[in-house]
């Protein structure tokens, strides 16, 4: 019978625990099975363990109907990360005085007390006349992160899936902190 990826990661809080039972004098942190997860051909880019993220890096939680989109990360050193329409379908912001959509973006993210992330415009949206609300997530919010879309003009304007809609920008104790998918199964509220 052949173990899934997803089976074999479901079960390493357990092997965590049996290695440190093992070991009583040496604990095996987050860091060791991390390294273990690699060593054994888990590629970085797969879904682990929320109590396997090492400190520094920043959880991120892709629900079902991201799939197919980029995964999320900084691109070529970028200060920002790009955050895209995650809803099943495109959509019209219409022509009212101000139209607007709040858009479902696919993730949710488990920020440190000492990280905000803050939801800023994307600069090619805006020349168009369609702003996304600015905000600010912080440790206390787990649930999908959701953006509010304006549209300022006088015109329809389509938003398509996988449209990038907005950006985020972390603040606080980031210089070294990467974005690192975790399984739902680890994740709370």
């Amino acid at each position: 019978m052949e173990i899934s990826l997803a089976d074999e990661l479901k079960t390493t809080d357990a092997i965590m625990d049996m290695l440190n039972q093992s070991l009583p004098d040496e604990r095996i942190g987050v860091d060791g099975v991390a390294a273990m997860l690699r060593e054994y051909g888990v590629p970085d880019s797969d879904p682990i363990p929320l109590g396997v993220v090492a400190e520094g890096d920043i959880p991120i939680l892709y629900l079902p109907h991201y799939m197919g989109l980029p995964e999320m990360g900084r691109l070529g050193g970028s200060a920002m990360v790009d955050i895209y329409c995650a809803e099943e379908e495109g959509f019209y912001l219409n022509t009212s005085e101000r139209s607007v959509a709040t858009v479902s973006c696919g993730f949710r993210l488990a920020l440190p007390e000492d990280i905000v992330a803050q939801v800023v415009p994307l600069p090619e949206l805006v020349r168009i006349g369609v702003v996304a609300q600015t905000m600010v997530i912080d440790s206390s919010h787990r649930g999908e992160v959701e953006i509010t879309l304006v549209n300022l003009l006088n015109y329809r304007q389509r938003i398509e899936r996988g449209q990038r809609i907005a950006q985020l920008v972390f603040t606080g104790n980031v210089i070294r902190s990467n974005l690192v998918s975790v399984m739902e199964t680890s994740w709370s509220e």
